[in-house]
């Protein structure tokens, strides 16, 4: 009798300790954590860029002097009043050198693409701060460009010899590419939009030149400019949590570096006395589409 009630005791003990496990707890079931965007990161960015590679030539004339100049084959009878007092054999309706010179193609009235595109990569650094569904945050990135714009052109008046040929360059980049900028973003759990604005600086240096001759008279013309420039940057993007930690991107800027006006001048005394007066006008501007891979700390 006494086995049989130890039996009973120790079976009862075991059903209440199952019922027990099965009973809802006080302080309700554990939550998964909540992943948040705030905290600084670091990472890396590949992907291409496009910039404006086209510059525009502005001329202005004074007519030059003696014989060989110029205005001897594009000029107008006013051009050539110090000379021969008769139009140029390249002269096209009495207008004058500098307008004939365009309308025949021997000098150009721009050169370069509108667009040209190359690689980019870089890194960036930042901190975000998350309010509810709201990510705001300020980052900084350093990119290297490869859309550079090489451009030439070759020129030449009929004949046998050609009367005149000129040929020409024009080179543009912006080698590198660094930004500053505040973000703003609106985040669905690990799925994160934003906007960025903010300030931008660019390596950016362009430069033209040309050389021209009747078979014994030689024009040289040469000018660059070369600066870190400041302007501005706008874009937008999206970024998704793979980890708590590892966040990958996918963004596109546009930035605007300004437009810089540099003199071709001429290189020598006998291009002096042509009396052509060359500059050249480019715009430092483009966009930089790219993805990216980030560790949050």
């Amino acid at each position: 009798m006494k086995t049989i009630f130890l039996y009973a005791t120790a079976f009862a003990a075991l059903t209440a300790s199952a019922s027990a496990a099965d009973l809802p707890s006080p302080y309700g079931a554990l939550a998964s954590p909540v992943f948040t965007w705030t905290g600084a990161y670091v990472g890396a960015n590949l992907g291409f860029a496009a910039n404006d590679g086209q510059t525009d030539y502005g001329y202005s004339y004074l007519p030059g002097n003696g014989s060989g100049n110029f205005s001897d084959f594009f000029g107008n009878a006013a051009d050539n009043v110090g000379g021969s007092g008769f139009a140029g054999p390249a002269n096209v309706n009495g207008l004058n050198a500098v307008q004939s010179a365009l309308l025949t193609g021997i000098i150009p009235g721009s050169l370069g693409s509108s667009w040209r595109s190359g690689f980019a990569g870089g890194g960036q650094l930042g901190y975000n701060w998350q309010t509810g569904a709201f990510v705001y945050g300020a980052e900084v990135d350093l990119s290297w460009l490869g859309a550079g714009e090489n451009s030439g052109f070759l020129a030449a008046l009929p004949g046998t010899p050609p009367a005149y040929v000129n040929q020409g360059w024009s080179k543009t980049s912006v080698d590198w590419l660094a930004t500053a900028r505040l973000r703003a973003g609106y985040a669905v759990d690990r799925l994160l939009m934003f906007a960025t604005a903010g300030l931008a600086f660019g390596g950016a240096s362009a430069s033209s030149g040309s050389v021209g001759t009747d078979g014994s008279v030689v024009d040289t013309f040469a000018g660059s400019s070369s600066a870190t420039r400041v302007g501005w940057t706008a874009g937008g993007g999206a970024e998704y949590a793979f980890t708590d930690h590892w966040i990958g991107r996918a963004e596109a800027l546009y930035y605007d570096l300004g437009a810089v006006d540099y003199a071709v001048a001429a290189q020598d005394a006998q291009t002096m006395a042509e009396g052509l007066s060359v500059e050249a006008h480019h715009r430092f501007d483009g966009a930089v589409a790219r993805v990216g891979l980030s560790y949050k700390f």
